[in-house]
């Protein structure tokens, strides 16, 4: 017979934690997700697509284009939570 995911070993634990687990998980995998392409965005446009001729210039390019990505995304949320009506500055 198949068994049903909860019976699995280490599946009930899982299962008994419920969504609220997955949403560290998941932006944990999107931010991993974003800085991979930033760096194969960074590479193709230095010209370095064979990963057997990276040197230490490259990878700094890539801990740059990080870092940018970094403070790009905190400033957009700042603007955010700037712009949000509790915190925009009273028009009277």
């Amino acid at each position: 017979s198949i068994s049903s995911p909860s019976s699995c070993r280490g599946c009930g634990s899982r299962s008994r934690t419920g969504p609220a687990a997955t949403g560290p998980y998941l932006q944990r995998l999107r931010a991993t997700l974003h800085a991979c392409r930033a760096a194969s965005q960074t590479l193709t446009a230095a010209g370095r697509v064979d990963p057997t001729h990276l040197g230490a210039a490259d990878f700094t390019r890539i801990v740059d284009a990080m870092s940018d990505l970094r403070r790009a995304a905190t400033a957009t949320a700042l603007t955010a939570w700037v712009h949000t009506e509790d915190h925009a500055p009273s028009s009277s």
